[in-house]
């Protein structure tokens, strides 16, 4: 695979985009693998058909979590599933931060990728992002990669954000929850400027 070129999308919070982070062949043995997740106890709700999926049911999952490691420079702790989700029209995400933590460790960023795209609606709004909140349009094996928490060790509010409601088709995302140590959040791409020009990515007026 060519060199990935991740792109800051805003000034102060901290999240970066990556697109072709998956090929074509690495996204259609994910989606094999998934299917519709009968064998991992998949859920259906207003935020869409949602299940763990182990690094074990394919090898191209257990590269990909290698590879988002790599980048980061840093171990997830708990690292050994993804969240597979699957939203049909009407269904999205509220809005939170990603702020959790499980055995001394915290969620310090989110790695989602997207598998398929809607023909409508579906984007992923950042409300707080300075200097203007901004939305992420689906892309097929584009990487969004936010980090929770700040220099600080406190929880990031400019990290809020929801999955708008898709309009038409279907999205899948696939996404690792990456826990370690809140100090080592920082060390990930410090120097990167804010690009304002990016396809698909929509800053608000």
């Amino acid at each position: 695979m060519s060199t990935i070129r991740f792109r800051r999308v805003a000034s102060e919070a901290r999240i970066f985009v990556a697109d072709g982070f998956l090929d074509e062949d690495e996204i259609a043995a994910i989606l094999a693998a998934a299917g519709e997740g009968t064998a991992y106890g998949a859920q259906h709700d207003g935020t869409g058909l949602h299940f763990e999926l182990p690094l074990a049911a394919a090898p191209e999952l257990t590269a990909l979590q290698a590879r988002l490691e790599a980048v980061l420079g840093f171990a997830n702790l708990l690292g050994d599933t993804f969240r597979f989700r699957r939203y049909h029209a009407g269904e999205g995400h509220p809005p939170h931060v990603d702020c959790y933590a499980w055995s001394g460790a915290h969620l310090v960023v989110t790695a989602m990728l997207w598998l398929t795209c809607p023909a409508q609606g579906g984007e992923t709004r950042f409300g707080r992002a300075r200097p203007a909140a901004l939305r992420l349009e689906p892309r097929r094996g584009r990487l969004a990669m936010w980090m929770n928490y700040g220099a600080d060790g406190r929880p990031d509010p400019l990290a809020w954000h929801e999955g708008l409601a898709v309009a038409a088709g279907e999205k899948t995302t696939l996404t690792s929850f990456i826990y370690a140590d809140r100090a080592v959040a920082p060390a990930f791409a410090p120097g990167l400027e804010a690009d304002p020009a990016i396809p698909g990515v929509v800053l608000e007026a």
